[in-house]
This record gives structure tokens, C-alpha cells and sequence, in this order.
């Protein structure tokens, strides 16, 4: 997984944002900006029109700020664009940061059309999981967590 902190934002916080920092747009189309914050990359990704209310609702709260039920963060990955976002995708499921059949439900219910994808990345994440199993020089490389 990604060493950085995402932050799902409405995209009207925009000049709140800027005014923390130098921001630039975020990589790969993805629409939302990033900053540099104590040697941290932080995330500011723009809440898609088309999320449901749900999503935002039934997470736990850290230090009062409601996060992502893992379920929605996962689909939320799958959806997005970029490479790392697929990749933390497998990592999430390898290190069991959920219930793999909550996920699942979550997925039928919210957009079915990705459960394929969902599949392959469990059957991804399982095959890491034996081959690392057999090579530990293997399975040291893939639990390295790598820089965003």
C-alpha cells in the first residue's frame, strides 16, 4: 500500500486547500490536488458526483474525522485511474484490512459491473500471497510497503 493520506473532499474546498500549501494537480486524471505536508504526501481527491450518501455514512471516526468504511474504499480504488490506486487494491485484501465478503456485498449492491474486477484481484492478491509463501525473498518484496 501507498505510504501517503488521502482526503475525500468536495471540490469547492479547493482555495481552503490551497491556502495549506503548494498544491498541484494529482497524477493520472484523477481529479484532486496533493501537497507535501511534513514529508507526507496528502491527498485531496474531489468526491465524485455520482457517490452515494452511504458511502460517506457508517465509517468510524478518527480524532472526530469520519473515514471510508473499508468496503466504499475499496470500490473507490477499483474505480480510480491510476496504477497504484489497482495495486493497493490487492494490497488491502492481502493484508485483510476487510472482510472480503463484506466487500463483495458492497460491490454487488453499489456497482455489480466491477465484481469481475474484484475477483481478479482477490485471485491476484491469493497467488501473492502462496508464491511468497514458497520464496521468502519473494514475499519480502511484496509486504515492502513502496513510496506513492
Amino acid at each position: 500500500m501507498t505510504e501517503d493520506v488521502d482526503f475525500l473532499v468536495p471540490e469547492s474546498a479547493l482555495s481552503a486547500i490551497r491556502e495549506m500549501g503548494d498544491a498541484s494537480p494529482l497524477a493520472d486524471s484523477v481529479d484532486g490536488v496533493t501537497l507535501e505536508m511534513g514529508g507526507v504526501t496528502v491527498d485531496f481527491i474531489f468526491m465524485p458526483d455520482e457517490m452515494p450518501e452511504e458511502t460517506l455514512e457508517g465509517g468510524p471516526r478518527i480524532d472526530g474525522v469520519p473515514v471510508l468504511r473499508p468496503e466504499a474504499l475499496f470500490l473507490m480504488k477499483m474505480h480510480a485511474p491510476r496504477a497504484k490506486d489497482h495495486a493497493d487494491v490487492i494490497e488491502m485484501i492481502k493484508a485483510g484490512v476487510a472482510d472480503i465478503k463484506a466487500v463483495k456485498k458492497y460491490v454487488k449492491k453499489h456497482d455489480p459491473s466491477m465484481l469481475d474486477d474484484l475477483e481478479s484481484n482477490i485471485a491476484m492478491a491469493e497467488y501473492e500471497k502462496s508464491a511468497a509463501k514458497k520464496d521468502p525473498k519473494k514475499r519480502a518484496a511484496m509486504v515492502s510497503p513502496r513510496k506513492a
